[in-house]
């Protein structure tokens, strides 16, 4: 049996490579799919050494994968899902981590379809989950920690995939281990040592924040907590992008880029929506509690407190001297293989954390101009200094995508313009969103 296996894998292989019509043909024998997909979970669920089993989730997990549809799959693997979820809890509970780890991945690859997933949830999976945190977030063993993340990407599946109908057990498993997820993102403040953890965590904080209302009413202290993760991680994220270490880290680089982008749409799904702002005609009279302080100034490094107009703006600024470093100049129309992909992924990183900085900037600024309760003298110093910052900003943004530009200090004493170069260059399908920055800026100099 154990020979048998790896050849179905071998085989899979085979399959995914043949051509359309072909693996058509192949799929409408329904009976031979079914005897597969029922040897597969025979193997799993029976009494079998733990490495059968390790070998059989892995091909179950390809044959789903390959098969796509649940429609062809699902009326035979719904009976075996109740049993799926037992086993996983036992096999964790037996420190049995290679079992555990092949189990938690095919959980994770049924978790992607609808079906399935409802049927995990009916199983009562959420309890197994929590069940699992206790015995696998260890920082200092590595195959626990495997474990751990694969149950936070299966709650963030499971809420991507069911949407509001998990929302309130995801939001029940981020607050049972709610010191802990913190402490994990938190880590950050002294060192990049845990920064997978971390890269995890911020994933789950941005599916949860479209359920603000549910988090509100069940878990209100993770919610308050999260500014200050925000205000507090965001300054020493966009400082380490800037240091010469992250140029030799290119890896960690990339993982602390993928938690930046998750903590910055985080805030743009918090906030509000720039659309519905503009078209109000008056003022706001009770309008929603803003998320940044009204603060123009960088904190220092480690400072605890929320998100603030200086701490989004750093961000900006870091984020644009990481896309001057990572994508320097060059001629107008550089060969593929000047162009690696990792500079790529990296450069469309950056571009979509600053867009959603900007993005939170100008939502939470037409919100604090638009409030008739807030103090005229705010409201003039609002302007004032996140027009002069945004204006240094995007103009840097400018001279780097101008090609064959040099280098000079931005004219602050006018206004920016989106003729002539500024326009050609924000015409650019990447640097769309940057146009309404420039406008916005405009503006912000209108009284």
């Amino acid at each position: 049996q154990i020979v048998i296996i790896p050849v179905l894998a071998s085989l899979l292989n085979v399959f995914q490579g043949l051509p359309e019509d072909s693996k058509a043909q192949v799929m409408k024998d329904s009976e031979s799919i079914t005897e597969l997909v029922t040897l597969l979970c025979d193997q799993i669920t029976s009494n079998n050494p733990n490495q059968l089993i390790s070998l059989s989730c892995a091909t179950l997990s390809q044959v789903i994968d390959t098969l796509g549809s649940e429609c062809v799959w699902f009326g035979t693997i719904k009976h075996v899902l109740p049993g799926l979820v037992r086993l996983t809890e036992e096999a964790i509970l037996s420190n049995a981590n290679e079992v555990s780890e092949a189990l938690l991945s095919l959980i994770l690859c049924l978790s992607n379809y609808k079906e399935s997933a409802s049927t995990l949830h009916w199983c009562n999976i959420q309890k197994m989950l929590c069940f699992a945190q206790f015995y696998t977030d260890k920082l200092d063993n590595a195959p626990l920690q495997r474990l751990w993340f694969l149950v936070i990407q299966i709650v963030i599946s499971l809420l991507q995939t069911l949407k509001a109908k998990f929302a309130e057990d995801a939001v029940l498993f981020a607050s049972i281990r709610h010191d802990r997820l913190m402490a994990g993102i938190g880590s950050l403040r002294s060192d990049f040592t845990h920064v997978t953890e971390a890269e995890h965590f911020s994933a789950l904080l941005y599916s949860l924040s479209e359920y603000q209302d549910i988090w509100h009413m069940r878990a209100s202290h993770c919610l308050s907590d999260v500014g200050t993760i925000l205000g507090t991680i965001i300054p020493i994220v966009s400082h380490y992008l800037t240091s010469s270490v992250s140029g030799d880290r290119e890896e960690t680089t990339s993982q602390v880029l993928s938690m930046l982008s998750n903590l910055t749409a985080m805030l743009r799904v918090m906030t509000p929506s720039i659309l519905s702002l503009l078209q109000e005609k008056i003022g706001v009279q009770c309008p929603p509690a803003p998320l940044l302080a009204l603060n123009f100034t960088t904190p220092p490094l480690g400072t605890e407190g929320p998100p603030s107009y200086g701490i989004l703006t750093g961000c900006l600024r870091g984020c644009l001297t990481l896309l001057q470093r990572v994508d320097p100049i060059r001629s107008a129309t550089p060969t593929e293989s000047e162009v690696s992909k990792s500079v790529v992924s990296q450069k469309s990183q950056i571009i979509f954390i600053m867009e959603n900085t900007l993005y939170v900037l100008m939502s939470q600024a037409q919100q604090a101009v638009m409030d008739i309760n807030m103090d005229p003298n705010d409201v003039y110093h609002l302007r004032k200094e996140l027009g002069i910052e945004l204006k240094t900003i995007l103009e840097g943004v400018h001279r780097h995508f101008r090609k064959g530009s040099s280098v000079q200090s931005p004219r602050l004493d006018r206004k920016l313009s989106c003729s002539s170069s500024f326009g050609n260059i924000l015409e650019q399908s990447h640097l769309s969103f940057f146009k309404l920055g420039y406008q916005f800026v405009n503006s912000l100099s209108q009284v």
